[in-house]
This record gives C-alpha cells, structure tokens and sequence, in this order.
C-alpha cells in the first residue's frame, strides 16, 4: 500500500497552456516519499525514485494535451511501471510569458504497477489540478494550486481499496535556453484512507505523499 503512492503526480508542466500546434517533450526524475499508518504506532515511510518521459501539444481553443510514461526497476527486487494521459484548459491566459497570470484546469488518468518480490499492484488514478501561474519576466513562472486525485488499488488476495487524495503542488519554470525549460516541482498529497480491511481502522488510517521532481521541457517549435 505504501508504494501505491508512487504514481507520478510531478510533470505535466506550468500553469501555461501551449498555442495551438505548439509542442515539447522532455525527461524528469521523480522522488516520492509516501507515509502510511499501517498501524497505530509511528507511520512506515518509504522512497521511490523513477525516471519520467512526457510529450505535450497545443491543440487550440485553449485547449492542451499531453502524455507521460515512468518506470524504476531495481533487478530481482523492485520494478514499477505507469503511464498517463491528460488534458487542460487555460481559464485565464496571461497577454505574454513576461506579465500578468495564468489559470489553468486538468483532468487527467494514469496507470501504475508495482512489483516488489511477489504479485503486482495495481493502480488507477484519475487526478484534477488547478493550477495558477504568475509570470516573473524573461519566461520564468511561479506555479502552484490545488489538487485532487482519487486512486482504486487492487493486487493478489487483497480487498480493492479506494482513496481519495487533496493536496497542494508548488513548482517554478526557469526558462534557461530560448528552446529549453527546467521545471523543479513538488506536490504533497494526504488520503484518510484506512488500512484495517473491513473493521474499523482505529490508529490504522492515512496516506501521505510528498513528491518532488525535476523535469525539462524541449519547446520544439523553437528548436
């Protein structure tokens, strides 16, 4: 359960929506630190680290949309797996990169299995930011909003379990090249999800995820 978690949630960019037919693709690393209290006493704390690719496009009317793909594997011991589609929309779009806001929706899914010495888990996600962006000059932009995610878990033996997640993201754009951008992100999730089956959790009950991560984006029309 503790590695349920681990669905990238870092990653899908700023609160800037691409122009139509514009597009970027890019690498990230992703750090996840997920805390469950499995029982009453002190919670069990993991990491997982995984590398990310993403691709996004403008497909206009304000609209974007994009997909991304992890994994980590750790021979013999760990290997996980996920892949994610999503699409936003500008509710307010700054007049350019150097002033003013953006206010950007998503709605996204995503699929996340992991293996750790025995049967896979697996996860399916639906999240739905909000993100609000304002631009600092030369490309730079402060982001950060709300969030919510819901995840169904099921593995081998064990009773599907649905949680629902509220949270917070917090990143920054740095435009470090015409063609380049390095987006640091970090994104803090809790469930009250309970870990007792179906008797009452008692001191068994919460999920907390803090996930940091460095992507860049490749702006292709630029290149």
């Amino acid at each position: 359960m503790v590695g349920a978690g681990c669905a990238s949630s870092v990653g899908t960019g700023g609160a800037r929506v691409l122009h139509s037919g514009q597009q970027e693709a890019g690498i990230g690393l992703d750090l996840t630190f997920p805390s469950a209290r499995v029982a009453p006493s002190n919670p069990t704390v993991g990491v997982w680290p995984q590398g990310s690719l993403g691709y996004r496009r403008g497909l206009g009317a304000g609209f974007e949309a994009g997909a991304r793909v992890w994994g980590f594997g750790w021979p013999r011991y760990l290997f996980t797996v996920g892949g994610g589609l999503d699409l936003r929309y500008a509710l307010i779009r700054a007049p350019n990169q150097d002033e003013g806001f953006d206010l950007t929706l998503g709605a996204g899914t995503a699929y996340h299995q992991i293996n750790a010495g025995g049967a896979p888990t697996h996860v399916w996600v639906t999240q739905a930011p909000l993100l609000v962006g304002f631009n600092l000059g030369g490309g730079h932009q402060l982001f950060g909003g709300p969030r919510f995610e819901v995840q169904h878990i099921r593995a081998t033996d064990v009773h599907p379990v649905n949680a629902a997640f509220v949270g917070l993201s917090l990143g920054v754009v740095v435009r470090a090249m015409r063609f380049l951008e390095i987006r640091p992100e970090v994104v803090a999730l809790y469930s009250p999800v309970g870990f007792n089956g179906t008797q009452d959790p008692g001191g068994r009950r919460g999920l907390g995820i803090v996930q940091f991560g460095l992507s860049n984006a490749i702006l292709l029309e630029e290149l």
